[in-house]
């Protein structure tokens, strides 16, 4: 998914679609991985606004884990953010979850991982 084109890169990767009450972008192991960063587009499918943002997310490992959107840019016909992001952390596994502005918001992202010490 990821391509070398001039002098930089495209990342194209699977979309997800999720509605109002939410779905599942990512999971992964908390004690593993102590951080990660994503970069996130999303649109209503029935929608001409795109928004693009950034998150960071922590877990201490077990059973807590947070978010922090920033970078929020939405580009379009109303300019609401089309998505919102959440973190949860249960035994060890951390969750993102996306909630749409409407039924059929698809989103893409691309994420990078931090070990912790």
């Amino acid at each position: 998914y990821l391509n070398m084109k001039a002098n930089g890169f495209i990342i194209n990767t699977p979309s997800v679609t999720v509605g109002t009450g939410g779905g599942t972008l990512d999971t992964w192991s908390g004690t593993s991985y102590k951080a990660a960063k994503y970069l996130v587009t999303a649109r209503d499918s029935g929608s001409t606004t795109w928004t693009t943002m950034e998150a960071l997310v922590a877990t201490d490992g077990a059973s807590n884990a947070v978010v922090t959107t920033y970078g929020i840019v939405s580009a379009g016909a109303s300019g609401t953010p089309q998505v919102s992001l959440s973190a949860t952390a249960s035994a060890g596994t951390v969750t993102l979850t996306a909630t749409g502005a409407a039924a059929g918001t698809v989103v893409n992202f691309e994420k990078t991982y931090l070990v912790g010490s």
